[in-house]
C-alpha cells in the first residue's frame, strides 16, 4: 500500500498546488523553501520532520498577507500546504522504517468512522455541485449554486477545504501519535511549539507597537484586530487560549533555557490576548489558566511525597501568576505610554458585547446562523447539506427560511457546523472523539508533570471556544489543537487504559458498536446522496430560488454599432424559461488565426439540466462575421430546456496581440430570442 499510497499523495499535492496556491513569484519564494524543507526532513528523519512541522504551522498563515495575496482571491491557507508537504515526506520515509505501532486507542475508533463519513460526503458536494460530472453533465461547467452567485468551483473548493480542515487534522494526530515514544518527546514537542508561539506573538507585538498593518489582512484590519502570523485576529485568540495553559505546563516542568522559553510565550500570549482583539481568545485564555490551577491542586493533593510534589508547590503555581501579572503589567505600560492610548480592542469589543445584552444577541449575525444550523439539522437529519456545504447553502437557506443573514459565513459553532453538514449521525460520532479526549484529559491529573495538566486545560478551554466559532479556515488552530490532544492522549496513560479495557471492547458489545456505527455511516451517506439528487440538487434550488441561469459567459458588452452580445469561454450555457420551444441567437469568432484555422462551434438543447438532446446544430465560422443559429425543440421534449454551446478553442488576446485583457475568450453570442 506503500507505493499507491505515495503516488496518489503526491498527484493530488501537483494538482492542488498549481490549482490553489498563488503562483505570485515573490510569494513563492518564500513559501516553497519551508514546504521542500518540511518534505525533505520527513522523509529522512521522521523526528527532525515533525519538530520542523511543529515550530513552522503557526508562523506561516500570515505570509501571503505580505504579498497583497488575501480574501477575496481564493487561496490555499499556507499552513495547509505546509502540511501537505510534511506528509508526503512521511509517506515517503515509510521506505526507509516502520513506525511503531498505534496501540489500542479510545479515540481513534470513532475517528475512523467519521473520517470516513466526512471523505464521502465531501465527495457527493463536489458531484452535486458539478453537476454530478462525469456521469450527468458532459462537462465541468461554472453553474450558479446559490443566490450569491456562488460558483461550482467556489462549491468544489469549499468542500475540498473544509474535508481537509478535518482530516489533514486527524492525520496529525496520528503521525504524532507514533512520533510521541516516550513523554520527553512530548516534552521536546512542546517546546518547540511553545518556542514557534513565542516568535508568532512577538511578531504581534511589533504590529501593535508598529503598524497594525503589517502582514495583516484586510478583515482583521478594518475591524481593528491583530492578527500576528496567524490568519485572522480571531484564530489569534484561539491559538492563545491553546498554547498559554502549555506554556505554563511546561515552564513548570522544564529548568533553565526551557523554561525561560517557556514563560516567555506565555507572557507574550497573554500579552497578544488582551490587545489582539478576540472576545472568545481573552475569555479562553483566562477559562484555561482556571482550569490548569485547579488540575495542578487537584494534582497536588495527589502527589507523592518527593520530588514530583515539589514540582507542585505553591511556588510553582505563584510563579505562573506572577507571569499573567507581568504580562498585563507590560500591556498597561506600552498603552500609557502610546501618544494616541486608548483601551485594548478587546476589551472595547467586551463592553459593547454587554452593551448589546441578550435582546441584542437574538437579532446578531451569529445567533442567525445558529438558527439556520439548526433547521438544517432538523431537514436533513441524516446527512445534513454535506461536508463544505452549509456555508454555499447558508444563503439559499436563509432565503428560504426567512432568517436574515448579513454575510455568508460559518455556523460559528463548531458542533452545530459539524451537525449542519453531516447531521445527527456526524455530530454523535464528533462528541464520541471528544468524549474519549476528555477521558484521557481527565488521568492529566495523575499524570508526571504539569505539561499533561496544560495541555489537557487547553483543551477543556478550546472546546468551549468553539461554541462560539468553527475555527474551520484556521487551519493552525486546528493543528494545535490536535497537537494537545496527542499529548493529553500519549502520555496521560490512555494507551494503557484502552488496552485493560480491550477485552471488554473486543467482545460482542464491541462488534456490536462497530457495526452499528458502520451502518449508520452508511446511511449517512445515502441520505445525503438521495437529497442531493433531489431537494439540494441544483435544478431544485434552481427552481425554488431562481438562481442565476447562465453559466460559463463573461460580463456583457456592446460592439461600436451598440450591439449587446456576451464571449463564452470555452462553453456558454443558459436555462431557458419555461415552456421555451425555440432559440435563435447570433454568434461571432475574432480568432486572430479564424481565415486559416476556422472555429467549429456547436449548439444544443438539452433537457432538464443535463438530460438528452432534443436539437443541435453544428457551425464552423470562417470568418469574423455574424451568423444566426437557430433551434427547435420537437414535439414530446420536457417544459425545462438547457442552452449549451460548446466551442472547438478558445484565445486570449493578452497572448495573441497583447491586449490588456487575459481572459480566454471563446465566441461572442448576441441578444437571443426565444420563443
Amino acid at each position: 500500500m506503500r507505493i499507491p499510497a505515495v503516488a496518489a499523495s503526491g498527484v493530488f499535492l501537483a494538482w492542488f498546488y498549481v490549482k490553489y496556491v498563488p503562483l505570485v513569484v515573490t510569494f513563492q519564494l518564500a513559501l516553497a523553501p519551508l514546504c521542500l524543507a518540511a518534505l525533505a526532513l520527513a522523509a529522512f528523519n521522521r523526528r527532525a520532520g515533525v519538530l520542523f512541522f511543529v515550530f513552522a504551522f503557526p508562523l506561516v498563515n500570515g505570509l501571503p498577507y505580505f504579498f497583497g495575496i488575501a480574501e477575496p482571491t481564493p487561496h490555499a491557507p499556507a499552513a495547509l500546504v505546509l502540511f501537505l508537504f510534511f506528509f508526503l515526506g512521511w509517506l515517503l520515509h515509510g521506505f526507509i522504517d516502520t513506525p511503531p505501532p498505534w496501540g489500542d486507542i479510545p479515540v481513534l475508533r470513532p475517528m475512523r468512522f467519521f473520517a470516513a463519513l466526512v471523505a464521502v460526503s465531501a465527495l457527493i458536494v463536489m458531484f452535486r455541485a458539478a453537476g454530478f460530472f462525469p456521469f450527468r453533465a458532459g462537462g465541468l461547467y461554472e453553474l450558479a449554486v446559490n443566490v450569491e452567485g456562488v460558483r461550482s468551483g467556489g462549491a468544489v473548493m469549499s468542500a475540498l477545504f473544509f474535508s481537509l480542515n478535518h482530516l489533514t487534522g486527524f492525520a496529525l494526530f496520528l503521525i504524532l501519535l507514533k512520533a510521541l515514544d516516550a513523554a520527553a518527546d512530548a516534552l521536546k514537542l512542546s517546546f518547540v511549539l511553545c518556542l514557534s508561539a513565542a516568535a508568532a506573538m512577538g511578531f504581534g507585538l511589533v504590529q501593535f507597537a508598529f503598524d497594525p498593518r503589517l502582514g495583516n489582512n484586510p478583515t482583521s484590519i478594518r475591524e481593528g484586530l491583530l492578527n500576528a502570523t496567524f490568519k485572522d485576529g480571531i484564530s489569534l485568540g484561539a491559538f492563545a487560549g491553546l498554547i498559554l495553559p502549555l506554556a505554563l505546563g511546561l515552564g513548570l516542568s522544564s529548568r533553565g533555557a526551557r523554561r525561560a522559553v517557556a514563560f516567555a510565550a506565555a507572557a507574550l500570549t497573554a500579552f497578544m490576548a488582551v490587545v489582539g482583539g478576540s472576545r472568545a481568545g481573552l475569555l479562553s485564555c483566562g477559562l484555561a489558566v482556571i482550569i490548569f490551577v485547579l488540575f495542578a491542586a487537584l494534582r497536588k493533593r495527589r502527589a507523592a511525597p518527593g520530588r514530583g510534589s515539589a514540582l507542585l508547590s505553591k511556588k510553582g503555581i505563584a510563579a505562573a501568576a506572577a507571569v499573567l501579572a507581568v504580562a498585563l503589567v507590560a500591556a498597561a505600560g506600552i498603552l500609557a505610554l502610546r501618544r494616541s492610548a486608548a483601551p485594548p480592542r478587546t476589551l472595547e469589543r467586551l463592553d459593547a458585547l454587554a452593551e448589546r445584552g441578550w435582546e441584542g444577541f437574538k437579532s446578531s449575525q451569529r445567533a442567525s446562523l445558529w438558527r439556520i444550523a439548526g433547521r438544517t439539522m432538523v431537514e436533513y437529519p441524516l446527512s445534513g447539506v454535506g461536508v463544505g456545504g452549509f456555508i454555499i447553502e447558508v444563503s439559499n437557506l436563509s432565503r428560504l427560511t426567512g432568517i436574515p443573514i448579513q454575510c455568508t459565513e460559518s455556523a460559528e459553532n463548531y458542533f452545530l457546523q459539524v451537525g449542519a453538514e453531516t447531521g445527527w449521525i456526524g455530530l454523535a460520532l464528533v462528541l464520541w472523539m471528544f468524549w474519549e479526549i476528555l477521558r484521557a484529559a481527565r488521568r492529566a491529573r495523575s499524570g508526571k508533570s504539569h505539561l499533561v495538566a496544560g495541555a489537557a486545560a487547553g483543551i477543556l478551554a478550546f472546546l468551549v471556544n468553539i461554541q462560539f466559532h468553527s475555527y474551520i479556515g484556521s487551519f493552525e488552530v486546528i493543528y494545535a489543537f490536535w497537537l494537545l490532544a496527542a499529548v493529553v492522549v500519549r502520555t496521560s496513560g490512555a494507551e494503557a487504559g484502552a488496552e485493560a479495557a480491550a477485552p471488554k471492547s473486543a467482545g460482542r458489545g464491541g462488534r456490536i458498536l462497530r457495526l452499528a456505527a458502520l451502518a449508520a455511516v452508511v446511511l449517512s451517506c445515502v441520505s445525503l446522496l438521495w437529497c442531493s439528487t433531489r431537494s439540494l440538487s441544483l435544478e431544485s434550488r434552481s427552481a425554488r430560488l431562481d438562481l442565476d441561469p447562465a453559466f460559463g459567459f463573461y460580463e456583457r458588452e456592446r460592439t461600436p454599432e451598440g450591439r449587446e452580445f456576451r464571449w463564452t469561454r470555452e462553453y456558454g450555457g443558459l436555462r431557458l424559461p419555461a415552456g421555451t420551444r425555440e432559440v435563435a441567437f447570433p454568434i461571432h469568432a475574432s480568432h486572430p488565426d479564424i481565415a486559416r484555422r476556422p472555429v467549429a462551434v456547436r449548439a444544443r438543447l438539452l433537457e432538464g439540466f443535463f438530460g438528452r438532446t432534443a436539437a443541435k446544430e453544428e457551425i464552423t465560422l470562417g470568418d469574423g462575421s455574424w451568423k444566426t443559429v437557430t433551434l427547435r425543440a420537437p414535439e414530446g421534449s420536457g417544459p425545462n430546456l438547457t442552452l449549451l454551446i460548446e466551442v472547438g478553442r478558445t484565445w486570449k488576446p493578452l497572448k495573441e496581440t497583447g491586449a490588456p485583457d487575459p481572459r480566454r475568450l471563446g465566441v461572442a453570442v448576441g441578444a437571443m430570442e426565444i420563443r
